[in-house]
């Protein structure tokens, strides 16, 4: 992790990365729930690389890879992201080389609790693409995804603490499970958002990032935090609670 000014003290435990100074802080989980405190932060342009924490295991995936004679190595990586997904236990990370992975049938599904999918080089996220949509299913906590683009939406029907960070999603990310989770999107370009979720003490963070499109609050039980966010589209609040501070530019809000 690198500052960018001194006076911070940066702390690593149990999954948690916390930036803090002597007035602010700011959580970034990766692994488990995950929270931003509206009231207690700091914006993360100071952040300039990420550290992940540690997982039980890493799985490689390579487009020239091999998914019947891969064992998901460096050496012997596999080929396709669902592969890599479907043999996964919990607590993993896949990491993802440069190159296209589209999806068969179109939608990759997230069963197991902690999975991370990330681009091994956060400078060339728009070269490491995911095409296709990514279901978390209900009931799973804890997904990440770092430094890939994705041509397709995120659809968290689970626990609700996704955290995507650096990431370039064309879809939209669709937070409607059943579950209070605490969601996370920071320094990432998002289609859309739909917060949508009947949970009590359902909420989604998203700090320093673009919405490219609209921005959609219509459960009386959800918080939506637009932190640092440079532009959004038009945003429909029907219900809910939305908080909105230094947000340069909202194309509507009704």
């Amino acid at each position: 992790l690198q500052l960018g000014t001194s006076g911070h003290k940066l702390t690593v435990a149990a999954g948690v990365l916390n930036l803090r100074d002597e007035a602010d802080a700011l959580t970034v989980r990766l692994n488990g729930a995950s929270a931003v405190n509206p009231k207690d932060y700091v914006t993360l342009d100071q952040l300039t690389t990420l550290t992940i924490p540690p997982y039980d295991q890493t799985l490689i995936v390579d487009p020239s890879g091999d998914d019947g004679t891969g064992d998901g190595s460096i050496a012997k990586p596999y080929a396709t992201v669902e592969f890599a997904v479907s043999v996964a236990p919990a607590n993993t990370l896949i990491l993802l080389y440069k190159g296209s992975y589209t999806i068969a049938g179109g939608t990759l599904n997230i069963a197991v609790d902690n999975i991370a999918i990330a681009g091994f080089n956060p400078k060339c996220k728009q070269h490491t693409v995911i095409i296709g949509d990514i279901q978390i299913v209900g009931g799973v906590t804890g997904f990440a995804l770092l430094n890939v683009a994705v041509n397709g939406n995120v659809l968290d029907g689970g626990d609700g603490n996704t955290c995507i960070f650096g990431a370039n999603l064309n879809g939209q990310i669709v937070q409607d499970g059943g579950a209070a989770g605490a969601g996370e999107i920071a320094e990432s370009d998002i289609g859309a958002i739909v917060a949508n979720s009947p949970a009590v003490g359902a909420s989604l963070a998203v700090v320093n990032s673009n919405v490219l499109g609209a921005v959609t609050l219509s459960q009386a039980n959800h918080t939506l935090h637009l932190l640092d966010v440079s532009h959004t589209g038009a945003i429909t609040h029907s219900a809910g609670t939305l908080v909105m501070d230094k947000v340069n530019s909202v194309e509507g809000l009704s």
